[in-house]
């Protein structure tokens, strides 16, 4: 019973003392650079969470922050494509987002603590997607975004401060039936486009224009899944667990259309990736 005991204990450090793997190299230059989070016991003053500088990040560090403000002024110095490793920060309560210019969007993140989120004038994060966040009561603020392609914010409720400032030309926008929210996107909608209610009503492929968007299909999945652009080739997909590390990869497929065979992966999440000549795309996948 005691040597049982040993094993789990000394199992559970390792697996908290492992290093995160990022799959945004530019996102982990940031965080281990820059004084941009704080953590339970930081009070106010804003440090990396690299917090022992050995230049990665232990999951034990990552469960230690609450906050993040991330932001890259002019000029440039960081290229953050994607927040997906941020998954990792699971006790993450509030989080911002300034000047990125090379952020592609935000997909569903898996923050679940976050009660607070602030994007701005990220120029390209023209795909957001937090209708999983039933937790972000507190602020929500989507501000200086000119084009927004898709946005679902339907979760459920409205954050007690909430800001479309200076957001404009929203092509698809699904929200909750509640007047504030309705009310407030109807404003940013292109002329003629309708905010909707019903998240299962997607854009034809004339008022999509360029969406990033790609479909999973069956997802959850149990045998394989088809993964598919509405316009592009896709030209590699990887397949990531939740630890960052790559399970499956297939390079150049030929169609617009792909199968993935996952029958023989544990059941569990996942993170795919699909890479086409203009960029990338991430979304989660259930194996069940």
């Amino acid at each position: 019973m005691y040597a049982f005991l040993i094993i789990s204990v000394i199992l559970t450090g390792k697996a908290i003392s492992q290093p995160i793997h990022f799959n945004d190299a530019e996102l982990k230059r940031y965080l281990t650079t820059e004084g941009c989070a704080l953590t339970n016991t930081s009070g106010s003053t804003y440090v990396s969470p690299d917090l022992n500088n050995d230049g990665e990040i232990q999951l034990s560090e990552a469960n230690e922050v609450v906050a993040l403000h991330i932001t890259d002024l002019i000029p440039s110095n960081y290229f953050i494509r994607s927040i997906a490793d941020l998954d990792h920060f699971s006790g993450l309560q509030d989080l911002t987002l300034i000047s990125l210019d090379s952020l592609e969007g935000i997909f569903q993140p898996s923050l679940n603590d976050l009660h607070s989120l602030f994007l701005e004038s990220c120029k390209h994060a023209r795909h957001i997607d937090i209708s999983n966040l039933t937790n972000l009561t507190i602020s929500l603020r989507l501000e200086g975004i000119d084009t927004i392609d898709y946005l679902n914010i339907q979760n459920g409720h409205v954050a007690n401060f909430f800001s479309l400032f200076y957001s404009e030309h929203i092509h698809y926008a699904c929200v909750d039936s509640i007047a504030a929210e309705y009310e407030e996107v109807a404003w940013r909608m292109i002329s003629g486009l309708p905010q909707t209610t019903n998240c299962s009503t997607t854009p034809t492929t004339t008022d999509r224009r360029d969406f990033n968007l790609i479909r999973v299909f069956p997802n959850p999945a149990t045998d394989g899944l088809w993964v598919e652009h509405p316009d592009a080739i896709l030209t590699r997909l990887t397949l990531f667990d939740q630890l960052g590390q790559p399970v499956l990869d297939i390079t150049a497929p030929h169609h617009i259309r792909n199968w993935l065979d996952i029958h023989q992966l544990p059941t569990g999440l996942y993170l795919l990736e699909a890479v086409m000549a203009d960029g990338r795309i991430r979304q989660k996948i259930v194996k069940r």
